[in-house]
């Protein structure tokens, strides 16, 4: 397997519980991705729920450093599609990214009552290489208790 095909990085955050004036918040993504498309010069976002009671949708964040200031990248709201206990899987394609740089993404939670849960950071690197535009890296942030 040639090593552009291969997982190349990957991130593992335990992320569980939020505090909220109200108490405690259970967390409600099992998974967030961001990968560098080498062909399309883009970064895919994407997440996963194992959860969406109480969510109103969500916002994708970048940032150039994992300690740096990170703007919002949607205009609006991701509205939130399952509802309930079940599962869902959102994708964002940031475009606007240049190659041989690094970005860091964080997903903001939004749900009734107020509350806001920021998952993440997760890094997307670019390896592409300027005559290879057949590979890409990926970066894995899995969220949940390990046991």
């Amino acid at each position: 397997m040639k090593k552009s095909r291969q997982l190349l990085a990957a991130a593992v955050i335990v992320m569980g519980l939020t505090t909220a004036a109200a108490g405690w918040i259970e967390s409600s993504l099992a998974g967030l991705t961001a990968r560098w498309d080498c062909t399309w010069d883009l970064v895919r976002v994407s997440w996963e729920t194992a959860d969406e009671t109480d969510t109103i949708g969500f916002h994708v964040w970048r940032s150039d450093r994992r300690d740096g200031t990170y703007f919002r990248l949607t205009d609006q709201l991701y509205p939130a599609s399952a509802g309930g206990f079940r599962q869902a899987v959102y994708v964002f394609e940031d475009e606007n990214v240049y190659r041989h740089n690094s970005y860091y993404y964080s997903i903001e939670e939004r749900r009734y009552g107020g509350h806001e849960i920021f998952y993440g950071p997760v890094r997307a690197r670019d390896y592409c290489r300027d005559d290879d535009d057949d590979h890409s890296l990926m970066a894995t942030c899995f969220i949940g208790a390990l046991w």
